[in-house]
């Protein structure tokens, strides 16, 4: 039988076809139930938000969680009882990340525009990734980048994309620069990359990505916890007389691990001098330039041929929401514009459409959250927002040094700081084990969750404040935690 001859006549087709359409149809919701259906989900999120400045910042799992969760499932019946089943399971353990408590890591947010975005966005399902599919979207999307460019410093001829977070974005920002030095599998191996230990490690993960295990990665020295640019432009020096290739410097606006800003302005002459790309991952601190009281610090920022920020960070809106800017827009699409026959047909080519610059094609509508965003708070209230996060880790730091046998042991220079428990008579092993407990039993207490790195190989406790929920009220009930738990250790000798 030829390939494309119906297997049956055309009746017997259409009877099937419609006994199909007929069990189909009950994907498509009638008005009443669509009208049920987000009525069970504005409850769901309204309990939710009832209690989210009252649930406990984190909760171990009891070890029937996942059981019972599997129980509740199978005895659901329609979306309303599901829905309440994963409302309980997901605040019934874990951390609490839209919560003001959310000190550890790097908060995120939870800005409820952003669901309000999301629920219209993922409704309309348009292809927003082609302006002639969705013309408003693209020019949401492009005005977006706009702001975002300019909030950077990059003035005309700037681009970028919003992407699902500051990994994809910082792939996005290797990816071009690779193609914009021409770089060959040929090249790996004499090819430096300089960065620092504070860097995120999702940068050496895109690095791994692009080019294996064959790129010569160049740890520079620190000086006072953030890269220094005198040893950087030795290295690149020593690099070039020993016959190797220097291509990327990354730097760090706001480290996730204390919160440092490098030295934006004089890695940029470095950059400079060498004919380097120069990468700034600003995901957590980039939204800080916006603030005059710290702008100082992102001098340089503007010099950087691409950028990394994370909206669902120092915008607070819902995870899954990056974003990455070039000075030099071009460059993105140069390295990323392909087509295929099957595209024939888009129409207005001459407009910018996201699918030209990013890695992806089908995409959700992203942008629209932090569109909507500034539309509905304006971008001075995101500054006041970030401002008052600075003020209070100065007051928390100022405040934990008060407390006798605690040290702080960095530099604030955004929200990000570190302190430790020190006592001359310890050991530093035991100092370990005394910090190690001391934050065990702080992050007991309901209001507050800390996380911990380490500062020249010694256990440290971090604060990390950056939630829009994150007010005066949550910061002095740490502090008294900390003041209270550091009291009883002391006491009872911090024994484990």
């Amino acid at each position: 039988m030829p390939m494309h001859e119906p297997a049956t006549k055309p009746d017997a087709q259409r009877r099937q076809i419609l006994s199909l359409e007929a069990a189909t149809s009950a994907l498509e919701p009638s008005d009443a139930q669509r009208l049920d259906w987000q009525a069970a989900a504005d409850a769901s999120v309204n309990r939710f938000m009832a209690k989210v400045n009252q649930h406990p910042t984190y909760q171990l799992p009891d070890a029937d969680l996942l059981g019972r969760f599997d129980q509740q499932v199978a005895s659901a019946e329609g979306l309303e009882q599901l829905l309440r089943v994963v409302e309980d399971g997901m605040t019934a353990a874990g951390i609490l990340t839209a919560g003001p408590g959310h000190l550890a890591y790097v908060p995120g947010g939870g800005l409820y525009v952003g669901a309000v975005a999301d629920h219209l966005a993922a409704a309309v399902n348009a292809f927003t990734a082609d302006h002639s599919a969705a013309p408003v979207a693209a020019a949401i999307h492009a005005q977006t980048i706009q702001w975002l460019a300019a909030m950077v410093g990059y003035g005309e001829g700037a681009f970028g994309d919003v992407t699902s977070g500051g990994s994809h974005a910082t792939l996005t920002a290797f990816f071009v620069a690779r193609h914009a030095f021409g770089i060959r599998a040929r090249d790996y191996d004499k090819t430096c990359v300089y960065l620092s230990e504070h860097t995120h490690h999702c940068c050496e993960k895109a690095l791994r990505v692009l080019f294996g295990d064959d790129l010569c990665l160049r740890k520079v020295p620190l000086a006072n916890q953030a890269i220094d640019a005198a040893a950087l432009g030795a290295m690149v020096d020593a690099d070039l007389k020993h016959g190797l290739k220097p291509w990327m410097i990354v730097a760090t606006a706001g480290s996730t691990n204390l919160g440092r800003v490098d030295p934006l302005r004089q890695i940029a002459a470095v950059a400079k001098d060498y004919s380097l790309w120069f990468h700034v991952d600003g995901a957590y601190g980039g939204f800080f330039n916006l603030c005059d009281e710290v702008k100082e610090r992102f001098h340089g920022l503007a010099e950087a041929d691409s950028v990394v920020l994370d909206p669902h960070k120092g915008m607070f809106l819902p995870y899954g929401c990056g974003a990455v800017v070039f000075k030099r827009g071009e460059s993105l699409r140069q390295a990323l514009d392909h087509s295929g026959a099957y595209l024939q047909d888009r129409a207005g080519l001459q407009q910018k459409s996201a699918m030209d610059y990013s890695l992806e094609l089908t995409r959700p509508f992203r942008s629209l959250r932090i569109w909507l965003a500034l539309k509905v708070y304006g971008a001075p209230l995101f500054k006041q927002a970030l401002s008052e996060k600075l003020l209070l880790a100065a007051y928390c730091r100022d405040q934990l040094a008060t407390i006798p046998g605690v040290e702080i042991v960095s530099g604030l220079d955004l929200s990000i700081f570190a302190f430790r428990y020190v006592d001359s008579g310890r050991s530093d092993g035991d100092l370990d084990a005394f910090n190690k407990l001391l934050m065990q039993r702080i992050n007991a207490h309901p209001e507050a969750f800390l996380s911990s790195t380490l500062v020249d190989g010694r256990f440290v406790l971090r604060v990390a404040i950056l939630s829009f929920r994150t007010h005066l009220k949550t910061v002095d009930r740490l502090i008294a935690t900390v003041r209270a738990e550091v009291g009883l250790l002391t006491q009872q000798g911090g024994a484990l």
